[in-house]
């Protein structure tokens, strides 16, 4: 098992292991990305009915350099290059690497848009961090979309 993979074969939810047939010997179908976002949008559903904190925690594995360029991860980076597959001018690499942005970003804000539907906006605190930052890994030039702004280096480099 390999989450850090985008179609792993199996994954854990909090104590239980659930299997992933569709995706097992390597075949790339079910995209954990959305297991994640789905997983979250169902539990926080199920919690808006009781009048007790809870705590959810989405470790997204997006973005990451897995499945892209020549790292040796299984499957594409991202079901579908979306907005972005027509940006021939661009490298594969910085397309995927941007539909996964916006993947997320769109999941973050079905998240949000569901916290309001669910009046729990207003008493909810919500951090957003990521371990990845700007990387230069499988492929991915973190200079294309100036991934780290003003800031010098990237993942694993001695600057910032």
């Amino acid at each position: 098992m390999a989450a850090h993979d985008y179609y792993p074969d199996s994954l854990w939810l909090n104590h239980e292991l659930y299997h992933i047939p569709e995706n097992k010997g390597g075949k790339a179908a079910v995209y954990s990305h959305d297991l994640f976002t789905n997983a979250s949008v169902k539990f926080l559903q199920d919690n808006a009915k009781e009048a007790k904190p809870f705590y959810l925690e989405i470790a997204y594995t997006i973005p990451h350099a897995g499945g892209i360029g020549t790292l040796n991860e299984t499957g594409e980076p991202v079901p579908s290059e979306g907005i972005y597959a027509n940006e021939t001018t661009w490298p594969k690499v910085e397309r995927d690497f941007a539909a996964m942005i916006t993947r997320m970003d769109r999941d973050i804000g079905r998240i949000f848009d569901l916290l309001k539907e669910l009046q729990l906006d207003d008493n909810t605190i919500v951090f957003f961090t990521s371990d990845n930052g700007a990387h230069n890994e499988g492929g991915h030039n973190y200079q294309f979309f100036n991934s780290s702004g003003h800031l010098q280096g990237f993942k694993r480099s001695m600057h910032d």
